[in-house]
């Protein structure tokens, strides 16, 4: 199941004597998939403490399951390897493909491949990673989601 998140907010001008309001953007969707149990977990207990709530699964046919029933994510959060026959970004540009405002943010443990060159909605996070960065790097992907230039390149 998609949850819908709001991952960040600001205070609007205030006049003298009203309550603050908060203006929020658009809610991020989030689906992330991994195949370690363990980093899974953690990664699903950090987005929890942070305040995200996403949709958590341990493989890509899973998770094409959740996008063809539910439509799809925002950000697909995978792993540089994401499965035993299914590498991350394979599965990630499957969906990138089908979804053409979806984002994918890949968390690498090891350097990214140059034979591998990322495409314009694709970005990598190495880990270890902090709270901070993690939280920053989804608030620059909404950011440009809410802005999707690379959706009209290409299109028909």
């Amino acid at each position: 199941m998609l949850r819908i998140i709001d991952i960040s907010g600001e205070r609007s001008d205030v006049r003298p004597g009203a309550a603050p309001t908060l203006q929020r953007p658009r809610a991020v969707r989030l689906l992330v998939v991994h195949n370690n149990d363990r980093r899974l977990a953690a990664l699903e207990c950090l987005l929890r403490d942070l305040g995200y709530d996403a949709a958590v699964l341990a493989t890509a046919e899973e998770a094409r399951s959740v996008l063809d029933s539910e439509g799809p994510a925002d950000i697909l959060i995978t792993a540089r390897h994401a499965g035993s026959q299914l590498c991350g970004p394979v599965f990630a540009r499957e969906c990138l493909a089908r979804h053409r405002l979806m984002q994918a943010l890949y968390i690498s443990w090891m350097p990214w491949p140059a034979t591998s060159p990322l495409g314009p909605r694709e970005r990598v996070l190495a880990a270890p990673f902090t709270a901070a960065g993690l939280t920053s790097t989804i608030a620059a992907i909404a950011a440009r989601a809410a802005n999707p230039v690379w959706a009209t390149v290409n299109s028909a």
